[in-house]
């Protein structure tokens, strides 16, 4: 039975990478949702979405809120604010409808965005130290 022993201690690396949470295509979500590294949509959420490192938005999919992270790739539809907090990028099947706040941007040709976009300098705080926050801004959908 030597195929299921494991003799080597469990590898530091493995628990220090990011994790990822997926929310399926078949599946509705009703209410916020927070986490601390990766988080993938490809169903239907309605509510706001927060992530430390990345929120990716399939092709598909549709979000019915704010998003904030660290990065945001949007490949769906967004239905509210977008705070990237280092950058922001639109494939070309996206669709949002609702402001941007990012330090940098990008929009594939096809990409479509519906509200302001208000540009961060690169040296700006962290979020919690005095940067911009959606709250400071006003979003008109």
């Amino acid at each position: 039975m030597a195929i299921f022993s494991n003799t080597s201690p469990p590898s530091r690396k493995r628990a220090e990478t990011a994790s990822l949470s997926i929310i399926a295509s078949d599946l509705e979500v009703l209410g916020h949702l927070e986490a601390r590294s990766v988080i993938k949509i490809e169903g239907r959420v309605q509510g706001n979405v927060s992530a430390g490192d990345q929120v990716f938005v399939a092709p598909g999919a549709v979000v019915e809120g704010n998003i904030v992270a660290r990065e945001a790739v949007i490949g769906g539809v967004v239905e509210g604010a977008i705070e990237g907090g280092d950058r922001v990028e639109l494939l070309e099947t996206a669709i949002v409808k609702g402001n941007i706040v990012t330090s940098r941007l990008l929009i594939h040709e096809g990409g479509q965005l519906n509200g302001e976009i208000m540009m961060t300098p690169l040296d700006v705080a962290p979020a919690g130290e005095g940067s911009l926050h959606l709250a400071d801004v006003e979003t008109t959908v």
